[in-house]
This record gives C-alpha cells, sequence and structure tokens, in this order.
C-alpha cells in the first residue's frame, strides 16, 4: 500500500541505519510506529533501527544440506548468504588466500565423495564408506602450495567451478 518503501529505492532490512526525514522508508517506519507493531525479542534486540541490518558478507559459503552438489560456493565479490548455508568470515586473509582456502575445502569434500560407495545387493540399496581410500588423501593444503604455484592451482579451480552441478 501507500506505506509500503518503494522496492526500486530502497529494502526493509536493508535500509540506512539513519532514517530519512522523507520518502517511502520514512513514511513506512512512521506507519508501524502510529499502528504499535509489536516488537518481538529479535526485532527488539536489533535496537531502534530495526529495519536496517548490517549483513555478514564472505567469499565463501557452505550449504548446509547440499546433497550431491557443489557443496562449497566462492565468489569473487563478497556476498550475503541465505540461512541455507555457513559462511567463513576471513578479514586477515587475502582474497587470493581465502580463494585457495575455498579450493582446498571443495578438495576434501571431493575427496570424501570418493570414500562414498552404493551398489545394488537384490533389491536393496547398499552404502558404505571406504575407508581404505585415506591412505591417499588427496586434499589440497593450501600452505603447502607454494607461491609460484598458486595461480596454477586457483586457475584448475576456477574451471572446476564452471561445471555443471550434477548428482553421482
Amino acid at each position: 500500500g501507500e506505506y509500503q518503501p518503494d522496492s526500486t529505492k530502497v529494502w526493509v532490512l536493508d535500509a540506512p541505519e539513519d532514517l530519512p526525514a522523507g520518502g517511502s522508508l520514512a513514511a513506512y517506519v512512521s506507519h508501524a510506529r502510529k499502528v504499535r507493531v509489536p516488537d518481538s525479542p529479535s526485532v527488539q534486540s536489533r535496537g531502534k533501527s530495526w529495519w536496517s541490518a548490517k549483513w555478514k558478507t564472505s567469499n565463501i559459503a557452505i550449504q548446509i544440506h547440499p546433497g550431491f552438489e557443489h557443496q562449497v560456493w566462492w565468489c569473487d565479490k563478497e556476498f550475503v548468504a541465505n540461512n541455507n548455508f555457513h559462511i567463513l568470515e576471513m578479514p586477515k586473509y587475502s582474497r587470493d588466500e581465502r580463494e585457495l582456502i575455498s579450493a582446498s575445502l571443495a578438495s576434501a569434500f571431493g575427496a570424501l565423495s570418493s570414500l562414498y560407495q552404493s551398489s545394488e545387493v537384490g533389491c536393496e540399496g547398499v552404502r558404505w564408506l571406504q575407508t581404505g581410500q585415506l591412505a591417499a588423501w588427496p586434499v589440497l593444503n593450501p600452505s603447502k602450495v607454494p607461491t609460484g604455484n598458486r595461480e596454477t592451482v586457483l586457475a584448475a579451480y576456477r574451471v572446476f567451478r564452471k561445471r555443471d552441478a550434477v548428482k553421482l
């Protein structure tokens, strides 16, 4: 209605902390206050600027329930993930170091998925882990990648990320 913020300019929860003097956001907040919109504990904990949030951003997110799809998500530009992801915040690391860590995590998930076996026995599906493959644990350790080889590793990881996610 008339008190709904103009979504082409501002989103509730993504608005500035200081309320503008006028405009659709100011009208929306004013209306909410007039009709005494209840402050649930989660809103109360956000304080007087409940319409604004400082979102945690990251380059790396890991799905909570990935199934058999890519579990590690990397983006060159920091993003805000929804609640289906865990994010990694690493402010002390450079962008290239964060991407190398992302590549390492992806290799760990790949190594884990290679341990998983599934087959048919009669009419029943059987699943198990082959722990014998742990002897040759093929996981990238970012601290052991020489500086001169980092770009080669990252180039391979970038090619991997362009592949479509498919079920194994």
